[in-house]
């Protein structure tokens, strides 16, 4: 069957129930056994919306309720695909399997949509180049938007003095065009977002066929540093005195909460201005009292050695003083070694 309208018609989908005047259309139901290759069964809601749809009943296809979309979405040539039915009412299932062709004629719709980068927490304009839709004269096209974005806000303002209108549902190319609708990243962690929006291009008169098309528009995000490491884990190193202490992130741990941030790339810096009789070594390099040392979280493997010398000094304690730094963000810590007597 041609579907020019990508509606299934009772033309083209029909059942009824022998000898019985009286059919109940809602009870005779459609079960999808095989899907389009190329598109979708959809059901049209009252408010525009629209649903997949694993089912439906004759009584939805009576009311034009049930159509088929085109994914491909290919405007220069017609395009045939199908679907599998099986039809069951409220007290049999039929084992028939009826096949249902569909001959898609090229739509008449241009669409634009490329999608966009936006910085993190940004607000961008969507313009014409990234989103638009124009149909042949004597239509006018309406933008609805069926799934808003996650991440973020769609803002409708048509004046800069007017209130901005969050998560609109419709919007025209007239509004694109002027600059009115823009999206504004809410700053959460992750790199791409998107939304669902419908074209729908009204017909001026009803000579003239409604055209329809469903698709996504996907956001890129490009994720800035702006969270400060924090601390995770914070022990007390205990040390026998004379002997070494790995410092591992059994006793010490920071965290950051930026999206895809490696954590073992997270920057120690210590001042050793105390004195507990030991050094700290990092494989092969070790430094005392009183000299700037630093290392990555990625060497607290057991790499960080901290090595007590026996004195007979009093000092039995002491609080390392650090910095821990993103490359971007510095915060204080410290770590506390015990020295402890064998």
């Amino acid at each position: 069957q041609i579907l020019g309208e990508n509606d299934l018609t009772p033309d083209i989908l029909q059942a009824n129930e022998r000898h019985r005047l009286d059919a109940n259309y809602d009870e005779l139901v459609f079960e999808l056994v095989s899907t389009p290759q190329y598109g979708l069964i959809l059901e049209k809601g009252n408010d525009m919306s629209v649903t997949s749809l694993t089912s439906f009943t004759q009584a939805d296809i009576n009311s034009n309720r049930v159509f088929y979309l085109n994914k491909r979405h290919n405007k220069q040539s017609n395009l045939t695909d199908g679907f599998h039915v099986r039809l069951r009412n409220q007290y049999y299932q039929l084992d028939e399997i009826y096949p249902v062709v569909i001959t898609v004629k090229a739509t008449e719709l241009e669409i634009v949509n490329t999608g966009f980068t936006i910085i993190e927490g940004g607000k961008q304009n969507i313009t014409s180049d990234k989103l638009f839709a124009t149909a042949p004269e004597g239509h006018s096209i309406t933008f609805y938007v069926g799934e808003h974005p996650i991440d973020g806000d769609l803002i409708l303002q048509r004046t800069p003095s007017s209130p901005e209108v969050k998560h609109p549902q419709f919007f025209s190319p007239a509004d694109i065009k002027s600059g009115y609708i823009s999206y504004r990243h809410n700053h959460t962690e992750c790199p791409m977002d998107n939304f669902q929006f419908h074209v729908y291009a009204i017909p001026d008169n009803t000579n003239l066929p409604t055209l329809y098309f469903l698709g996504l528009v996907n956001i890129t995000v490009d994720l800035i540093n702006d969270h400060t490491p924090f601390e995770k884990r914070n022990e007390v190193l205990n040390v026998v005195e004379g002997t070494s202490r790995a410092i591992t992130t059994d006793y010490l741990k920071y965290e950051d909460d930026d999206y895809g941030y490696n954590t073992d790339n997270l920057l120690y810096q210590a001042k050793l201005d105390f004195y507990a009789g030991g050094e700290i070594c990092l494989r092969d390099k070790c430094v005392g009292d009183r000299e700037t040392f630093e290392w990555h979280q990625r060497d607290m493997n057991g790499d960080l050695i901290y090595h007590h010398k026996q004195s007979e000094l009093p000092f039995k304690a002491a609080f390392l003083l650090l910095n821990v730094s993103d490359g971007r963000y510095y915060v204080d810590s410290g770590i506390f070694i015990i020295v402890i007597n064998d």
